[in-house]
C-alpha cells in the first residue's frame, strides 16, 4: 500500500525554506514502504537510497525534491541500489544552484538527481531543473536502465 509524505508530515515549512532537512524522515519512510508517494516539497541534505527490490517512488504535482547543504554540491539525491525500482513523475529542482568546481575524482560534476546502481530500473515522466546531472549510471548498469 502506498504511503505519502504528507500523511507523515514530511515537508518544508514554506516554499522558500532551504534550512529544513527532510533526509532522515524520507529515508525512514523508504525503509518501511515499497511504494512511496512524494506529494510535498522535500529538502535533502544527504542522499536517500532505495531499500527494497522493486521499490516505487512516485511524485504528484505538488511534490518536489531539492538539494540543500554543502554535501549536496557533490552528491546525487536519490540512489537506486536495488533492481527493478521505479521513479515516476519526479520533479527535482536546485534553487540554490549547488555545484562543485572540483575535479571529477574529487567529487566535482557529481551534483544531480538520480544515481542508478542496479539493473532494470525505470525512470519515467521526470523533470530535473538546474541539476549538473539529471541521471547517471555506471556503464555496466546503463544498458539495463530505462529512462523515458
Amino acid at each position: 500500500m502506498p504511503v505519502s509524505t504528507s500523511s507523515l508530515n514530511i515537508r518544508v515549512t514554506t516554499t522558500t525554506d532551504y534550512k529544513t532537512d527532510n533526509t532522515k524522515a524520507l529515508q525512514a519512510l523508504l525503509q518501511q514502504a515499497t511504494h512511496v508517494i512524494i506529494d510535498t516539497v522535500i529538502n535533502l541534505d544527504d542522499q536517500i537510497k532505495t531499500a527494497f527490490e522493486g521499490q516505487v517512488i512516485e511524485v504528484t504535482k505538488t511534490g518536489e525534491i531539492r538539494p540543500i547543504g554543502e554535501k549536496m554540491k557533490t552528491h546525487l539525491m536519490i540512489v537506486l541500489k536495488h533492481s527493478n525500482c521505479k521513479i515516476l513523475n519526479l520533479h527535482s529542482s536546485n534553487p540554490q544552484l549547488l555545484q562543485s568546481n572540483l575535479v571529477s575524482n574529487k567529487g566535482g560534476g557529481r551534483q544531480g538527481t538520480i544515481d542508478i546502481q542496479a539493473g532494470f530500473c525505470l525512470i519515467q515522466g521526470c523533470t530535473m531543473m538546474n541539476q549538473v546531472n539529471a541521471v547517471i549510471a555506471v556503464r555496466t548498469i546503463a544498458s539495463m536502465a530505462h529512462v523515458f
